[in-house]
């Protein structure tokens, strides 16, 4: 299992444009423009207590990798402004700026409201990209971690495992940035494929 100090020092390097720990303890990383407050780069929301997790597992099914994720590292995450987005437990659904960069996504949009055409049940939406709105989830049956487009769920690209995605993604696209969290090439895909 990922843990939250794995995440940080992956992206640590961005924290010389600022950071900040919030109200609910989620920790915001890298604002490189001070006139803009609610503005960062990195989003790491504070893990889920037992209770919120009981009540996301009344309305959708959690596979354990991704309970353990909630629980022990973080409530989803925003990596780069939304480049890839870990979705998670919505404590409200506010939508005043100061409320909005505590809370992740919530992950019963993509598993109830929006599922893409072709699921099976098996599959659990967890995470888009903000580039075109491409999806990963997790097919409970083998575990691995499918990366598809945004209304197909044929997949696209495979990893073995929840903690793979993330390691890898994480550090791909950290790669694909410049000290100040610009793409290093603006006109190149941050997709994985």
């Amino acid at each position: 299992m990922i843990e939250r100090e794995k995440i940080y020092n992956e992206v640590k390097r961005f924290s010389s444009l600022g950071e900040k720990t919030t109200e609910n303890n989620s920790l915001l990383i890298g604002n490189p423009d001070k006139k803009r407050p609610y503005f960062w780069l990195i989003s790491l929301f504070s893990p889920i207590s037992c209770d919120e997790l009981e009540k996301l597992k009344e309305k959708i099914y959690l596979p354990n990798e991704y309970e353990l994720f909630l629980m022990n590292c973080c409530n989803g995450l925003h990596l780069f402004s939304g480049t890839l987005s870990l979705s998670g437990y919505r404590r409200n659904m506010i939508r005043i700026p100061s409320e909005i960069i505590q809370q992740p996504f919530d992950l019963l949009t993509p598993n109830i409201d929006e599922r893409p055409k072709n699921s099976k049940k098996e599959y659990f939406y967890f995470g888009f990209y903000k580039y075109d709105g491409s999806r990963v989830y997790i097919n409970t049956n083998d575990h691995c971690v499918y990366f598809c487009k945004r209304y197909d769920s044929t997949p696209l690209y495979k990893w073995d495992s929840f903690d793979i995605f993330l390691k890898s993604e994480i550090k791909r696209i950290c790669n694909l940035m410049n000290d100040l969290g610009e793409k290093n090439n603006p006109n190149c895909s941050t997709l994985p494929i």
